[in-house]
């Protein structure tokens, strides 16, 4: 029997602290608001405890673009049926739908972080690319399990706000789908 890597406890779900490493998804930024208070948006839910806080079932619609694959799709067969939930509130099905990127005041344990902390986490990030592209899931996973640089509890939204910093910034190249980019890849810029 293959033993499991050993990961950082932000891939436990919040609620039933189910292991979310293999159930990997982005719902759309209202749900995650709605579902998710502001001092836990850096960790993780599974489906089914997403489910529960919705209150209803999630649907392909619920999914950002990019992520209705094969995988989710097999994710969402296997969720189980809800039982005794009431239907979603007016207020709720009607509300206006804050769909804005997450920033900064959407995560609580973030203002705690200092420009050395952030300096530091940049560095890690930059350490783990190269001039060959590189996935940028596989960077923030490895900055997550393996850094000193890692704050417990900063979860991989916010390591990917940081590559995308890094993006801007011109200390990194991007390569992939603008509206996936977790899946798309870095390199570093060439010093010609």
């Amino acid at each position: 029997m293959t033993e499991q890597p050993k990961r950082d406890s932000n891939w436990l779900c919040l609620d039933c602290r189910k292991d979310t490493f293999d159930e990997y998804y982005f719902v759309h930024n209202h749900l995650w608001r709605r579902a998710v208070d502001r001092s836990q948006r850096h960790g993780m839910l599974c489906m089914s405890c997403l489910q529960l806080r919705l209150g209803r079932p999630l649907g392909r619609d619920d999914f950002k673009p990019g992520q209705i694959d094969t995988r989710i799709s097999e994710l969402l067969a296997r969720l189980p049926a809800i039982a005794n939930i009431a239907a979603e509130p007016l207020s709720q099905a009607y509300e206006e739908k804050d769909d804005s990127p997450m920033g900064p005041d959407d995560y609580g344990i973030i203002e705690t972080l200092t420009v050395d902390m952030l300096n530091e986490i940049d560095a890690a990030l930059l350490s783990q690319a190269s001039a060959t592209p590189k996935k940028i899931a596989k960077i923030i996973s490895h900055v997550i399990c393996n850094s000193p640089a890692h704050v417990p509890g900063v979860g991989d939204l916010f390591y990917l706000d940081r590559v995308g910093l890094l993006i801007e910034s011109g200390a990194l190249i991007f390569a992939g789908d603008l509206n996936n980019p977790i899946k798309g890849q870095v390199t570093l810029p060439s010093r010609s």
